[in-house]
């Protein structure tokens, strides 16, 4: 990046602005009343919202003004701290930087983003610079959407374990007996070991790469995600190792699509049981999971290892080229955007499963197009230096991405040949890769080591769970019952303590399993996610009223099927 230099400039009313000059350009930082525009752009911020991040510090008008006039709390981020070093000299502005509202952040954006997730910062407005937008359009013009992918995250991740987790929990019961006998990642004996990996997603650039993967998978150990795998197969490319962490049963169907039962199934312990139980058993490892109630369970047969996840398929296999200890890591078909509108390479298997919904009215075309609409698409620099869309979804693995691959002690090659640029990554054409540094042909075989644990501890926990679950559903019933009758009693204005005694009884019975850590309270907190915050908000509400009644009786609804759902899951297993 061209070094920037800061030129103090005089402004009116001894308000000093500022001139940043970086190569041959140069812009100037505010107007010739600096505190008036402070003030324009302050009254575009919600007051409602308690933080504001101010990028570009500039002079310092802007967030002197916030805190001066205002009770927001003010985060800047400039990513030269020589600006705020001149400021603090021409506008003495050391009581302003040295408030307890302000924070301040210099350097890669990401270390904005770090910040917002350490200090759990949920909700913000913001204010990015025009000047700065203007000059370093590589940082603050994709500012906007790395920030709105921050907020994002948090939402994709409620959602994501709202819409899961009855799914997860019924993967995690199911595949613990594998654990007893399947491999796991430390069972894995290769040849990988400073070798090249290539990572195959299945992003729409994929068919750029096809043919010279083929040419060079012999060279290279070549991961797919489970999306990719057909077309893998179907033009010839043998992967050595196929990645799964989709939940989903349906993900199974790239496995049983591709035809291909050679690679090694490397399987995240919550991903479908179906995949688990269709794919070849002589060539799948199980990997450990994040959730809690594994963590529990766990302790039962052994550490198997885990990969680390950004939330998508292509983070974690990312992730197994590390722990193969790979070098280069090359990555195609990871565009993490819309390249050409679409969201996976033509032919993708999920294709085929919308081809039946398509007809005049609702064109391949318009079903891409509504995708993008409703991804809330933002444009980003692209793999090519031009500009591409993506969106708030894509944006957090892009993120994730940036910050492992800092981690990263081995060269990151992005030959994806379209979508996203992603920071930290050499840029290269697959081609010239492996022109510039591949081995010669090398033996790839995969050997596999497998080891026998006993059971009997596990079968005892699984029935202690099952009687606590027993035991907590006749007091979910009275609950549900005492709720249903609680509305009217509060309408008669009768006495509601001998209902709250019986709604009482299960909420304490239910946060006590939960709160001694064991597999029990594991269990039930990724079954009952939704009725246990629940619990807690009523707990800490201040006041009871109509509408908390209301809701009191779907809230033990939900609890009482959560807790059928669990037992028959146990009683299976």
């Amino acid at each position: 990046m061209e070094a920037m230099r800061v030129e103090i400039t005089p402004g009116r009313n001894g308000e000093p602005s500022a001139k940043l000059v970086r190569g041959t350009k140069s812009v100037t930082l505010h107007s010739l009343s600096p505190w008036q525009e402070a003030e324009r752009l302050a009254e575009k911020i919600s007051p409602a919202i308690e933080t504001v991040v101010v990028a570009g510090f500039g002079m310092g008008y802007l967030a002197e003004y916030l805190l001066q006039q205002t009770s927001h709390r003010v985060l800047v981020y400039d990513h030269e701290p020589s600006v705020i070093e001149a400021a603090k000299v021409a506008r003495n502005l050391n009581s302003v930087l040295s408030s307890p509202r302000i924070a301040v952040v210099t350097g890669e954006p990401q270390e904005l983003t770090r910040y917002l997730a350490e200090n759990d910062v949920r909700e913000l407005s913001f204010s990015i610079h025009r000047a700065y937008h203007s000059l370093y359009p590589e940082i603050y013009g994709n500012l906007e959407g790395l920030l709105a992918a921050h907020l994002a995250k948090r939402q994709i991740n409620r959602a994501t374990l709202k819409r899961f987790q009855k799914t997860w929990l019924k993967n995690i019961v199911k595949n613990a007996p594998a654990y007893f006998t399947f491999p796991g990642m430390g069972d894995i004996r290769h040849p990988f070991s400073g070798k090249p990996a290539v990572v195959v997603g299945a992003g729409p650039s994929l068919g750029r790469n096809i043919g010279v993967l083929k040419d060079v998978q012999d060279r290279a150990c070549v991961i797919a995600t489970d999306t990719a795998l057909p077309m893998l197969c179907e033009n010839g490319v043998k992967a050595d190792f196929v990645v799964s962490v989709d939940p989903q049963d349906r993900n199974t169907l790239f496995l049983l699509y591709s035809r291909c039962r050679d690679a090694v199934l490397v399987l995240e312990g919550a991903g479908s049981f179906v995949s688990l139980a269709k794919y070849n058993p002589e060539r799948t490892v199980l990997a450990g999971s994040i959730f809690p109630l594994y963590e529990a369970l766990s302790v039962l047969w052994g550490d198997r290892g885990s990969l680390r996840s950004g939330g998508s398929v292509s983070t974690t296999a990312f992730d197994l080229a590390r722990q193969l200890g790979c070098s280069p890591i090359v990555m195609v078909g990871q565009d993490l955007a819309y390249t050409g509108r679409a969201t996976h390479f033509r032919g993708n298997v999920l294709e085929d499963f919308l081809y039946w919904r398509i007809d005049r009215l609702r064109t391949w075309e318009s079903y891409s197009a509504k995708t993008l609409v409703q991804a809330d698409s933002i444009e980003i620099a692209a793999w090519d230096g031009g500009k591409v869309r993506t969106d708030r979804k894509f944006l957090t693995f892009l993120d994730w991405f940036i910050r492992e691959i800092r981690e990263t002690n081995v060269p990151v090659i992005n030959a994806t040949e379209g979508g996203a640029h992603i920071e930290g990554a050499a840029h290269e054409r697959l081609a010239d890769c492996a022109a510039g540094g591949f081995p010669q042909p090398f033996d790839k075989a995969v050997r596999l080591e497998r080891r026998a644990v006993d059971e009997s501890a596990y079968r005892a926990t699984i029935k202690q769970v099952l009687r606590t679950v027993e035991s907590l559903q006749p007091l979910c019933r009275k609950a549900l019952a005492a709720s249903g009758r609680a509305s009217a009693a509060f309408a008669r204005r009768q006495d509601l303590h001998p209902l709250f005694r019986e709604m009482g009884a299960f909420d304490r019975a239910l946060l006590v399993a939960i709160r001694e850590g064991t597999p029990v309270g594991r269990f039930l907190e990724l079954a009952m996610q939704d009725s246990i915050d629940a619990i807690m908000r009523q707990v800490e509400s201040p006041a009871v009223d109509e509408a908390l009644l209301s809701s009191w009786s779907e809230l033990y609804r939900e609890a009482l099927e959560a807790l059928a759902r669990v037992r028959h899951l146990l009683r299976k297993a």
